[in-house]
């Protein structure tokens, strides 16, 4: 849009005692980066105990970042189950999340400050154990979690996705995708992970229905297993990546020092990740970031397609389901009681998939509008439907390049992405928003526009809105 909100934009660094005795130079150093980028915007919350104590911090600041540095130990399942629930009570006024969030954690503290030194990351190059569109990534590879020595790959400078052989047990091949470093011409290294399948705290199975070697866990480094036993070290490359664990169980969930989530950072040079700190089975919170971020090349960082993903959840839950009682705080496997599949599986998801690292890091997929589903646009418009000139009018659009769904819960093709419907984040948080026209859930940081069903190449969506700053 054409206008520069983000000198309003509010950064909270929200931290317990505790970790800041740990961790003091990460706190320093992340107030220099963010105090170097918006100067005076930057607010250092720290709360001892629990950390819903940071609550009316956050309530004064209404910040449009809160990154949560946190010391592994503790980053529990409850914690990120009552980081969600936090971010999502700063305006009182709707059940939505009103803060791009992330928890800023790492084995030790030179993963913390591996993370704050990186530079903006374009997501050229992803190396992943399920299917995964190479069509939105310049060069790539996904190994077939379901058919034992079959792998599918772009290369570099190529326009063709193409089916190969590949070893039976692909560990050491990961490893070594893992461990080299990062060249682009040469088509080595990677810039993002996904993974699915069997997992745990401890490793990641790479075969789903057949017997393979594995990702594990030694001593908190990241090391390949290979079916005959091998331990094939992971050797940090230095360069960032950031890692989608969208059909894993538990791979989120940081159990001790030595849970994979850290050895992925520790190892693997991993600075934003998502994943689950529960058992999945109905995959919403996990698969459908892609959705936003891989089906829309380039249109959102990492952390914003984590943060829409969320709101979509909610919105789902509220609006299909109005009167479904919503656990005020679980991680147990919330359900309804009755059969219904979907809302149960919502109630299930809701609170349990962890974002981990700094929430304003930007990382995103090369921009390629050709390839996207549909394009946004935000517009200023004149300010004649208002009540005050403090309003700013701006309409909002959505224009499909494509036929496909919104909102469905089938995957696409063979790919495992989800459609999902629009969200547009705003420049930052808002004081107040109103809908002028068309139909739209919005809040202070946030506009989803809840279209359903099938769409078709060359439509338009427009809703219009106010919001002040």
């Amino acid at each position: 849009m054409d206008i520069n909100l983000l000198s309003s934009c509010m950064y909270a660094i929200v931290v317990s005692t505790e970790t800041r005795a740990k961790l003091p130079n990460s706190v320093a150093d992340l107030i220099a980066k963010y105090e170097r980028k918006w100067p005076g915007r930057v607010m250092l919350i720290e709360y001892t105990g629990d950390v819903t104590c940071s609550l009316v911090d956050l309530q004064k600041l209404r910040p449009s970042y809160s990154c949560f540095v946190t010391f592994h130990s503790e980053c529990s399942r409850m914690f990120v189950a009552r980081v969600h629930h936090l971010t999502r009570e700063i305006d009182q006024s709707n059940p939505y999340y009103d803060t791009v969030w992330g928890i800023l954690t790492g084995r030790d503290e030179e993963d913390v400050l591996f993370t704050l030194r990186q530079k903006p990351l374009i997501i050229r190059r992803v190396l992943s154990g399920t299917p995964v569109n190479l069509n939105n990534f310049e060069s790539g590879v996904w190994y077939n979690e379901g058919k034992k020595g079959e792998a599918t790959r772009r290369k570099f400078d190529s326009n063709e996705v193409l089916k190969e052989q590949c070893p039976g047990d692909a560990s050491e091949d990961i490893v070594r995708e893992l461990s080299t470093p990062r060249d682009r011409e040469g088509d080595k290294g990677v810039d993002m992970i996904v993974t699915s399948g069997h997992a745990s705290e401890k490793d990641w199975n790479i075969g789903y229905s057949f017997e393979s070697g594995k990702l594990v866990s030694k001593e908190g480094k990241l090391c390949g297993l290979t079916i005959e036993g091998r331990v094939i070290p992971v050797t940090h490359n230095g360069s960032a990546k950031v890692y989608s664990a969208a059909g894993n169980c538990l791979m989120g969930h940081i159990k001790d020092v030595n849970s994979m989530a850290l050895c992925w950072m520790h190892s693997a040079g991993v600075v934003q990740m998502t994943g689950y700190t529960v058992v999945t089975w109905f995959g919403y919170a996990g698969w459908g970031v892609h959705s936003y971020f891989i089906d829309n090349p380039g249109s959102m960082t990492f952390s914003e397609a984590f943060y829409a993903n969320q709101q979509s959840l909610i919105a789902k839950l509220h609006l299909k389901y109005p009167t479904v009682p919503i656990p005020y705080l679980s991680t147990a496997d919330s359900q309804t009681g009755d059969d219904n599949y979907e809302c149960n599986g919502l109630l299930h998801d809701q609170d349990k998939v962890a974002f981990y690292g700094d929430p304003a890091y930007e990382a995103r997929l090369m921009e390629n509008q050709e390839n996207n589903c549909y394009i946004k646009s935000m517009k200023l418009m004149p300010d004649s439907n208002t009540d005050t000139s403090e309003w700013i009018v701006c309409k909002l659009s959505v224009y499909t390049k494509c036929h496909g769904k919104f909102n469905c819960m089938e995957p696409s093709a063979e790919l495992m992405t989800f459609p999902r419907p629009p969200v547009f984040i705003l420049p930052c948080m808002m004081s107040a928003v109103k809908i002028i026209e068309g139909d739209a859930v919005a809040n202070c940081r946030s506009v989803l526009l809840p279209l359903t069903g099938k769409y078709f190449q060359g439509q338009t969506h427009d809703v219009i809105i106010a919001f002040k700053i």
